[in-house]
């Protein structure tokens, strides 16, 4: 009997791309349902052949992953990035025209004076100030997602700077693409206040009262709008370097990062402080107030990524407005129904702020769907606390996701979304949480936040960690935390779905009761308790500790937690071993490290000024662990 041949890859496709849930089935199931789609689709000996390349693929992913967690273990990577013009839009000149090549050149003496107030041209830096993956793809746990290789799904980065500007850029192989500012003339107006082009809307419109008599038909006020292109696309005629940065010319095999679209999201004196990237709509927010006297702090703003005529444009999409009056923290995404892990289903962003209040807005339409103030209760008085980070567990086996704040007064609060939208109706004042305990004295703080004297101070960074150990009656999941302190410390949250819990309480620790889906008595509670417990496997407090406040911490939840990263104030990255608690290798030389990603074989970072580094452990083993090398 005749049969059509198909390929291993169509195959593939075909099973993925079917009516079959394949999110539903185990290795085994769909190896077995791989095979017999191949047996009923070709001969005998092609079938044996598309089998035998299938498993040699399932093969080579294995040892590719074993070979990454190695190097994740005994600090071995590469690195390669891209950096973006950090010259102010309203202080360049024409690329090309009036800079002083030595200037240019000489990054380093002007680096030593740069900072976020500075002054003496510091202000004409713009920095990297946040970056984001697209977290509907590094959460994707599907069959059809791990086909394209482990860890091969993450393709593009968001990036924030501190000029209010927002860029998407797929990541490239090549060691370093530097892309330039290049300003364009968008039109202009005459002196009778007319637009000088047909697009009214990309134009900037001259007072009246600012042209004088006869100079109606002659005066002209050109716009111009910056856009940041590869060095290698202005050409030799127009910036010629002295150095080698174009690194990526020595193989031009290798592919460049590319800047798939650029906007401008918030004023140019508006630093962007929080950024979320999901399923191709950003999320942004800025953390100062326009030197225009209107502020957009506490706004969030929603823009929609579309392509047309085959090219990637950011449209916005809706403002969030209302619920916050300081500075946004975090962005998070969640859903509103039982057992959704997947982030490409979740329908609700979460949003905290310094004030320390918190939002869920529907992300359909940007309706606010709960808001509420948190307020601690101190001799009898209602005090505000400053939320300094959130994070949220959407792991959990009943089905609930768990919201977890670190707070200015070193304590952790945590909240059951289903309760809480319940309660949305009942006004502005938060629910009872469902946990509170002390995990960073507010008292105890690092050298370097207490000579800065920023403020900073409790839990400064937050991160759910995986799932913990969980028994027939106990639920559980971990958490991380970093402080102002500069410690790091590892809890293991326990749900309880009945009345075997410990009721106990110490003085930092409270805990509160209420009713799950099937009626029965439930609590959230964390471990350790006391400073004599222990966790099981896991350390509580990693051994050595940054000299500044944490920043940011990550943990990697597709290994269950085999390791821990942490940002700080200090300039370092530490990796961790969450079981003994010890510190593998740390990254140093950072300034300003606020934010970092990660993505099973990759660590994005900024902190370099305006350079974005991707740490790649998609690498051979180093030669001096392979060979006796005696140099």
């Amino acid at each position: 009997m005749k049969t059509t041949r198909m390929t291993l890859v169509q195959v593939i496709f075909d099973f993925t791309a079917g009516d079959t849930d394949s999110n539903d089935l185990d290795a085994d199931t769909w190896m077995l349902d791989i095979a017999q789609t191949t047996m009923t689709t070709t001969t005998a000996p092609e079938s044996l052949m598309a089998l035998s390349e299938f498993q040699k693929v399932l093969t080579e992913e294995s040892k590719r992953k074993n070979l990454i967690e190695r190097n994740w273990e005994q600090g071995n990577w590469k690195c390669r990035g891209f950096s973006l013009d950090r010259e102010r839009q309203d202080s360049m000149m024409l690329v090309g025209e009036g800079k002083d090549d030595e200037n240019e050149n000489d990054q380093g003496n002007d680096d030593d004076n740069i900072n976020d107030g500075g002054s003496n041209g510091d202000d004409d830096v713009v920095k990297i100030s946040q970056i984001a993956f697209d977290e509907t793809v590094t959460t994707s746990s599907t069959t059809a997602d791990s086909l394209l290789g482990f860890g091969a799904s993450t393709e593009m980065i968001a990036v924030g700077r501190t000029d209010g500007t927002v860029y998407v850029v797929t990541l490239g192989e090549e060691y370093l693409t530097k892309f330039r500012a290049r300003l364009l003339l968008q039109g202009g107006t005459s002196g009778n206040g007319y637009a000088s082009n047909a697009n009214d809307d990309n134009t900037m419109w001259k007072e009246e009262e600012e042209v004088t008599d006869g100079q109606e038909d002659e005066f002209f006020v050109p716009r111009f709008e910056m856009e940041m292109v590869n060095e290698e696309e202005i050409g030799d005629s127009i910036v010629q370097s002295k150095d080698l940065s174009n690194v990526s010319s020595l193989n031009p095999s290798l592919s460049p990062f590319v800047i798939e679209c650029q906007f401008q999201a918030h004023g140019r004196d508006e630093p962007i402080s929080s950024l979320l990237f999901h399923d191709e709509t950003l999320y942004t927010a800025s953390s100062k107030t326009s030197g225009g006297g209107s502020s957009s702090i506490g706004q969030i703003k929603s823009w929609k990524m579309d392509h047309v005529d085959g090219k990637a444009v950011v449209m916005p999409s809706y403002n969030l407005d209302g619920a916050h009056m300081d500075k946004i923290v975090a962005l998070k995404t969640l859903s509103h129904k039982n057992n959704i892990m997947d982030a490409s289903d979740h329908n609700l962003l979460l949003s905290a702020s310094r004030d320390g209040s918190f939002a869920m807005w529907d992300m359909n339409n940007g309706d606010l769907v709960y808001r509420c103030q948190i307020l601690m209760n101190e001799d009898g008085n209602d005090v505000h606390v400053s939320i300094n980070c959130a994070d949220v567990d959407t792991s959990s086996g009943s089905g609930d996701h768990f919201i977890y704040f670190g707070l200015s007064d070193g304590y952790v609060v945590g909240y059951s979304v289903s309760e809480l939208l319940d309660s949305a109706s009942e006004g502005n004042t938060c629910n009872m949480p469902k946990c509170r305990f002390l995990a960073h004295d507010p008292l105890n703080q690092s050298k370097e936040s207490n000579s800065s004297g920023n403020g900073v101070m409790g839990v400064t960074a937050i991160s759910f960690g995986g799932p913990g150990n969980s028994s027939q009656t106990t639920l559980s999941s971990m958490l991380v935390t970093g402080g102002a302190d500069g410690r790091i410390k590892q809890w293991e949250m326990l749900q309880y779905t009945n009345n075997s819990c410990d009721s106990s309480s110490t003085s930092t620790s409270t805990t509160s009761a209420s009713k799950d889906s099937n009626g029965s008595s439930w609590k959230l509670v964390h471990w350790p308790r006391m400073p004599t417990q222990k966790l099981k496997g896991r350390a509580h407090l990693f051994q050595g500790h940054h000299d500044g406040p944490i920043t940011t911490v990550k943990c990697d939840m597709e290994n269950n937690t085999s390791k821990i990263i942490s940002a700080g104030t200090d300039g370092s990255i530490r990796v961790w071993n969450p079981k003994s608690g010890t510190e593998l290798y740390r990254m140093d030389g950072f300034d300003d490290l606020t934010s970092i990603c990660l993505d099973k074989e990759i660590l994005v970072t900024n902190g370099m000024k305006e350079y974005v580094c991707i740490h790649d452990f998609d690498v051979d083993e180093d030669l001096d662990k392979r060979y006796d090398l005696d140099w």
